[in-house]
């Protein structure tokens, strides 16, 4: 068995499963729902595993994203605003104030992750806004994944 605490210090698709399938209710227990920080830091390293081929663990991803969304998410737009803020910032597309901060290096994951974040009933319509006018740039760490991108786009403008 694996904890949470060492399934978001080196995710992997394995340590997601071997949480078990608890694995929602163990990482929505663990992260602290009020620091969107937190949440997108979270929803992040879990968006690290996802890969277009391993569908059991994406599935484990998605669920694991949505039950701590739908907590952490309640319908507010200054809450969804913040989340989108901190996952603009991991993805290297907005400064952070935290000259500490581990930025994700692989992006595919997070287009995957929030293709299908954007599509869930707690994500807000300003949430979408927030997230087009950022993903839309222009932007080299982003068009590597042109595939992605471009399905994230649809996604948003849906």
């Amino acid at each position: 068995m694996i904890t949470v605490d060492e399934f978001l210090k080196r995710p992997s698709a394995s340590s997601l499963l071997l949480l078990g399938p608890q694995r929602s209710d163990l990482i929505c227990k663990q992260i602290y729902k009020d620091d969107l920080n937190e949440v997108a830091r979270t929803v992040m390293k879990i968006s690290m595993i996802l890969t277009e081929g391993n569908e059991a663990a994406n599935k484990a991803a998605f669920e694991c994203t949505d039950e701590l969304l739908k907590e952490a998410l309640p319908g507010d737009d200054t809450v969804t605003a913040a989340f989108c803020n901190e996952c603009l910032v991991q993805l290297g597309l907005l400064k952070a104030e935290d000259k500490k901060l581990t930025l994700v290096l692989n992006s595919s994951g997070p287009l995957i992750m929030l293709t299908h974040i954007v599509k869930q009933s707690y994500f807000s319509k300003m949430g979408k806004d927030i997230l087009q006018i950022f993903i839309a740039k222009p932007n080299a760490k982003l068009d590597a994944y042109a595939d992605l991108k471009h399905k994230l786009l649809q996604a948003l403008f849906q």
